[in-house]
């Protein structure tokens, strides 16, 4: 009798199970995206004070469209990411091609080099360059001046080319190649075959054969980039703000920054860039949703395009590309942190020093800011990783009536820089009373930065549940398991290793990120990113390298991980 009333009451409790989880799905992703964005939206047009009572017009919304310096800063985001994509795609395309299509030597290890840039942060890797390339004091400048050819330094890392150079050895270049070459990898090689026994050399099949074969591919990848392009903050801050070059992001930065800061304008000018944003989720979103994850990931071997002579000569020319994206910016950061003043060699007294050293790590404060780095990491990643799998889950094994408007919600992150989100979420936690108590705090940080990795999380998990098939989970439903034991038994242990790379992949963003932090921290949750900003913009680029050399150490270590764990197969499924 007991046993008959267990097998009755177990379908029950999956009916029970299963609704619950459909309306906190739905619960969710309304909360964590749409809400935020009414929040955006409603508080673009507040003229008052945060700490002030609500009144509203449309002075913000003025400003953010009439004044010239909005205007500029509007053109200056277009055409920086113009210029550094136009230039970064045929390299990358060449890069890939030769690492995936080609029998380049130690393809898979040259590789690598562009997956640590990936992971590496922005802000120190700028502050390397700095040092080499300060119109003043830079190290390459100080040795091409003198040689009877130049008069002085030819080059400013302070400028509009200095911010392109520094976007093309930061991440541009490197994620279009991961991105490009599981494609190139894949590929049918019969219709280039076909192409060089008619005549064809290698470098005309390779522009109009095998290119044109991945204009999906392609046209993806630059759509995610344009995304990536507009979300990008740090390079601009630290190169930007010292010759008044301002892009949206650095501009909305610089408004929360003034006394007293101007909320209305900053949130005006976010709530107009993502509206102008709406077109690319919409255009992402379709690109993305025709192709099959399959065609990067199958185990097709292609047959490899011989080089010959050139082998050894593509080897070098990656290489080169590679060392200076990684072990340059690494040695010179370094170096950086053990000089008295920071690219000066002729002091009197010497050049180096550890006083540096001892004065950061002998700060008090520098223990909470490990303590809050590895808090923030620790927990956005954890968070991301538990929730959004069930998120996923949810809407890949139950039909309901709004799974397709929730799974096309769950895309908007993607599209939306990080600033934007952060500023919608300060107006969140000073205007929600059950929220408030958080505001500023570590929690605060750490369930932002859970949220912002949406996207990637829910896609990545999607794709990895797509591939299980139900009779497992069925079979454990006829033995009389529960939803809970099925999930924990059969369905988690078959998606640990993606939901560990996407474990680590959350970490690392969490613990660069100086942007979400700088207008949602408090002086007591500061991580060691938003503490290296600071540095850099006070112009204490001594302290600032050894906080940067930390958090670089600290990505880098785990990208390593992140590379034996298969992070290249999991993301090459977002496309």
């Amino acid at each position: 009798m007991a046993l008959g009333v267990a097998r009755i009451a177990a379908p029950r409790f999956r009916l029970e199970a299963r609704s619950a989880l459909i309306l906190a799905t739905v619960g969710l992703l309304s909360f964590v995206i749409v809400y935020p964005i009414l929040i955006l939206i409603i508080n673009s047009f507040v003229i008052t004070r945060p700490w002030e009572p609500p009144q509203y017009g449309l002075n913000a919304w003025r400003f953010a469209l009439l004044d010239q310096s909005m205007l500029a800063a509007m053109w200056n985001t277009v055409q920086l990411a113009a210029v550094h994509q136009a230039i970064s795609l045929p390299i990358a395309i060449l890069i890939a091609w030769l690492i995936g299509r080609t029998n380049l030597p130690f393809a898979r290890g040259v590789e690598f080099f562009f997956w640590l840039t990936f992971f590496m942060p922005a802000i120190p890797t700028v502050q390397a360059w700095i040092l080499l390339l300060d119109p003043n004091y830079g190290i390459i400048n100080r040795l091409l001046a003198g040689l009877p050819f130049f008069e002085s330094g030819p080059f400013n890392i302070f400028s509009f080319w200095g911010m392109v150079w520094m976007h093309l050895v930061t991440s541009t270049v490197a994620i279009k190649v991961m991105l490009f070459a599981p494609a190139f990898r894949n590929l049918d090689a019969t219709t280039e075959e076909a192409s060089t026994v008619s005549g064809a050399s290698v470098l005309q099949t390779l522009r109009r054969v095998t290119v044109p074969l991945l204009t999906p591919t392609l046209v993806t990848v630059m759509v995610l980039a344009l995304v990536r392009a507009f979300q990008a903050v740090e390079i601009e801050l630290v190169l930007g703000l010292p010759i008044n070059f301002f892009v949206f992001g650095s501009k909305i930065y610089d408004l929360t920054r003034l006394a007293p800061p101007d909320y209305g304008a900053a949130t005006a000018m976010g709530t107009y860039v993502m509206l102008l944003m709406v077109p690319l989720i919409v255009l992402h979103r379709h690109l993305t949703s025709r192709r099959s994850f399959t065609t990067v990931t199958s185990a097709f071997k292609p047959q490899p395009v011989n080089l010959g002579a050139w082998r050894w000569p593509a080897f070098a020319f990656i290489s080169l590309t590679g060392v200076t994206m990684t072990v340059v910016p690494v040695v010179f950061l370094l170096m950086g942190s053990f000089m008295k003043i920071y690219g000066v060699f002729d002091v009197p007294s010497g050049v180096w020093t550890t006083e540096h050293w001892r004065a950061v790590l002998g700060d008090r404060s520098f223990t909470g800011l490990v303590q809050n780095t590895l808090y923030l990491a620790l927990g956005g990643a954890t968070l991301t990783a538990v929730l959004y799998t069930v998120v996923a889950y949810v809407l890949v094994r139950w039909r309901f009536t709004l799974r397709s408007p929730m799974d096309a919600l769950t895309w908007v992150p993607a599209a939306l820089p990080g600033i934007l989100i952060a500023l919608a979420w300060f107006w969140i936690f000073l205007r929600t009373p059950v929220l408030a108590p958080l505001t500023g705090s570590i929690w605060a940080l750490i369930l932002v930065s859970g949220l912002s990795g949406m996207t990637l999380a829910v896609q990545l998990m999607k794709s990895s549940i797509m591939q299980l098939g139900t009779e497992l989970e069925e079979s454990a439903i006829v033995a009389g398991g529960n939803w809970i034991t099925t999930m924990r038994t059969i369905v988690v242990p078959l998606l640990a290793p993606t939901m560990v790379v996407l474990w680590v992949i959350n970490f690392v963003g969490a613990a660069g990120n100086a942007i979400m932090p700088a207008l949602l921290a408090s002086p007591a949750s500061k991580p060691l990113a938003l503490r290296q900003l600071e540095y850099v913009l006070a112009g204490d680029l001594e302290r600032s390298s050894i906080v940067g050399i930390m958090v670089l150490l600290l990505n880098v270590g785990v990208a390593v991980m992140a590379r034996t764990l298969g992070f290249r197969v999991g993301l090459s499924r977002m496309l």
